[in-house]
């Protein structure tokens, strides 16, 4: 048996670092490409509705410059769900699941049902999943089971998430019922 020289075993690591980054350079310039087909689509229907009000514009009985009407530039960063939606899909996604998710687990299964969801930040998705989690559990609709730090520190997750489990009432301490006066009627006899 012989051993590797670690010259050989730094040049073993070192290819097999670089051809994994090139696969995944490889990968997300395919997503980008693709992203930015879209983006050259949407833009030649956006030039095309800006020149028809340019050309619409000075025929108005109030003559407006179109050069003169300052550009309002949209927001870069928009929300995942529409309002209200994101509450649904987490719910939803616990109830499935029926025990404990991590939040990054949670936010895979919550990419899912959003579009274009591979071209959003990562780290974007989850701290707005994690959001949402926390105002949920100061609501006491989930909980979570946190992790010590050492935990953390081995295995990369920072507590886990479920839904609030009800315990059922039991007899013994239910209150008891106002009886109805039917019954009070059978119990007297009358």
């Amino acid at each position: 048996m012989w051993r590797t020289p670690s010259s050989l075993k730094w040049l073993i690591r070192k290819r097999s670092r670089l051809s994994g980054t090139l696969l995944h350079l490889e990968s997300n310039r395919a997503k980008y490409l693709a992203r930015l087909e879209a983006i050259d689509a949407k833009l030649s229907v956006v030039q095309r509705d800006l020149a028809a009000i340019d050309l619409v514009l000075p025929q108005h009985e109030i003559q407006v410059e179109p050069t003169d009407i300052a550009p309002v530039v949209p927001h870069e960063r928009k929300p995942l769900f529409p309002y209200g939606q994101m509450t649904k899909v987490v719910l939803k996604i616990l109830r499935e699941q029926n025990g404990w998710l991590t939040a990054r687990e949670l936010t895979a299964r919550v990419g899912v049902h959003v579009k274009d969801f591979e071209y959003i930040d990562p780290r974007l998705a989850l701290e707005a999943v994690r959001r949402r989690l926390n105002q949920l559990a100061k609501k006491g609709i989930v909980e979570r089971q946190s992790a010590t730090p050492a935990q953390s520190r081995a295995t990369g997750d920072h507590g886990r998430w479920r839904l609030v489990r009800h315990k059922p009432m039991q007899q013994a301490n239910a209150a008891p019922e106002k009886p109805s006066s039917n019954h009070l009627r059978e119990l007297s006899g009358s």
